[in-house]
């Protein structure tokens, strides 16, 4: 199932946003050191500013997708949908067996 995600889902959340920096070819991204308390203020505005959904299957959180509205730059009359970060589980099993098999 696909919802809207809320405070409730935050925990988990910020678990698949490690995992997301993480699998970053950028390596100043691995093994981030989120402060708390700012992230759960900028997750809070995102959900008033944008959108944030999970994906559930049997019970648990297996994926997220964080975006924001801006405007265009070019065509200020329109809005634009822009993702900040996503995640599916599925993704981490794959790169396992594919590494391993």
């Amino acid at each position: 199932m696909i919802r809207r995600a809320g405070i409730q889902d935050f925990d988990r959340i910020m678990e698949m946003m490690i995992n997301f920096a993480n699998s970053s070819p950028m390596e100043a991204h691995h093994n981030p050191q989120y402060d708390d308390q700012y992230v759960r203020k900028l997750l809070c505005s995102i959900m008033s500013n944008g959108v944030i959904i999970v994906g559930e299957y049997q019970g648990n959180i297996e994926g997220m997708l964080i975006a924001h509205i801006n405007q265009d730059p070019w065509l200020p009359h329109v809005k634009v949908l822009r993702e900040m970060a996503w995640w599916l589980n599925l993704l981490q099993e794959v790169a396992h067996w594919v590494t391993n098999y």
